[in-house]
């Protein structure tokens, strides 16, 4: 029990307490008590104190006491709400500003002895706002999300997160997020979309400029595009352009396994010629002949030889074994080796591509002819003369 005297006699206040078995100052065992009390047996607490209009105390003898007290909550680390109990809370937010910039504790002013049901909710919600946030969840638009983790946005997005959520040390300072993200170019907005005060979760939701959009779109498919025109455009064309290439995957296939692949008719190729009448011995009949287009893939192994002459013998050995080093490496390095100017890989391609052109135009409308006889009539009989 403490013994309140007269404060104009300019005594100490006696306190006795369970943690104290001898009568000490009042200002030191209000110190001690408060920190003890929080630090074993509170979770939360609230720091009272008034801008003077409540009392006949002013305020100037508030201001060491309620210094101390805010000082003991943040020494404890739990979460603690200042409340201003003032007959004019509308009046009193200069003050409490005043409050929230020399000590950064939270300051909710109201009037204690008016309460209603409504002010009783806000004070508890501020004071789950000092609790520390327990889980930060972004959301980012789909398209967003299919990136690679190493592209250069998302590296330069989840950077700044990773710097500013170690700052975030209490759920009402959740706008602390948004600020930063919204610094970078590459964030249009990011505001809180929910809190949930009973898991300690702050969910946001990060919104990217549409011209970014389009621009990463543009260097993934090599298509200048600018806007849902031009994607849709864009669209269209691929869809017919894998539509064609759903016809070729079977014969791609077909080639890289067994050297040969056929690319079937679809029924819209197909031409019924005229039915002709036929008799067979003394019955009747009718011919019905249709034709189709077929792509017939052929895999031809070239061959490329390169004889290039370096000097002396031990030139060309070390020429040799750079070249088999190279090959052994990793990456295969061995193609950008250069040779005289040029690159292994330039010179090989070329001789290919020599090679490949150089085949006549009429050598290659008898080789259709031929493949035509072999797949309409059989290949039985086939002369084939390898030169």
């Amino acid at each position: 029990k403490c013994r309140l005297r007269d404060k104009s006699q300019g005594d100490l206040l006696p306190l006795r307490s369970p943690w104290f078995d001898h009568e000490i100052p009042m200002t030191e065992a209000a110190e001690l008590g408060t920190k003890k009390v929080m630090e074993d047996h509170c979770t939360v607490g609230l720091v009272v104190t008034t801008d003077g209009t409540v009392t006949d105390i002013p305020r100037e003898d508030y201001i060491t006491a309620e210094e101390r007290a805010i000082r003991d909550m943040q020494a404890t680390g739990k979460p603690f709400l200042v409340l201003l109990n003032t007959t004019e809370p509308e009046k009193a937010e200069a003050l409490v500003n005043q409050i929230e910039t020399s000590t950064g504790a939270t300051v909710l002013a109201a009037d204690l002895l008016t309460l209603s049901r409504g002010d009783i909710g806000r004070i508890l919600t501020e004071l789950l706002g000092q609790f520390p946030p327990d889980c930060l969840e972004f959301s980012f638009p789909s398209w967003f999300d299919v990136l690679e983790q190493g592209h250069p946005c998302k590296c330069a997005v989840f950077q700044a997160i990773r710097e500013s959520a170690p700052r975030l040390t209490r759920v009402c300072q959740s706008g602390q997020i948004p600020a930063v993200l919204e610094a970078l170019d590459i964030v249009s907005q990011c505001a809180v979309s929910e809190i949930d005060l009973g898991t300690g979760t702050i969910r946001y939701r990060v919104s990217l400029p549409q011209t970014l959009f389009y621009e990463i779109l543009s260097q993934r498919s090599g298509v200048p595009m600018e806007n849902d025109g031009d994607l849709l455009r864009t669209l269209s064309q691929y869809a017919e352009i894998r539509e064609e290439h759903g016809r070729l995957r079977t014969a791609l296939e077909q080639v890289q396994s067994t050297g040969y692949g056929i690319v079937m008719p679809e029924r819209s190729e197909l031409t019924l010629q005229k039915p002709e009448l036929i008799k067979k011995g003394g019955a009747w009949g009718v011919r019905l002949q249709a034709s189709a287009p077929s792509i017939h893939l052929l895999r031809a192994d070239l061959a490329a030889e390169l004889s290039p002459i370096v000097g002396g013998e031990d030139q060309a050995k070390e020429l040799a074994q750079r070249l088999t080093e190279s090959t052994e490496g990793e990456g295969n390095s061995v193609w950008e080796s250069n040779l005289f100017g040029k690159s292994l890989y330039e010179l090989v391609s070329e001789r290919m591509t020599v090679k490949m052109t150089g085949l006549p135009e009429d050598a290659r409308m008898k080789l259709r002819r031929a493949l035509e006889r072999i797949v309409n009539e059989g290949a039985n009989g086939l002369i084939c003369l390898v030169l």
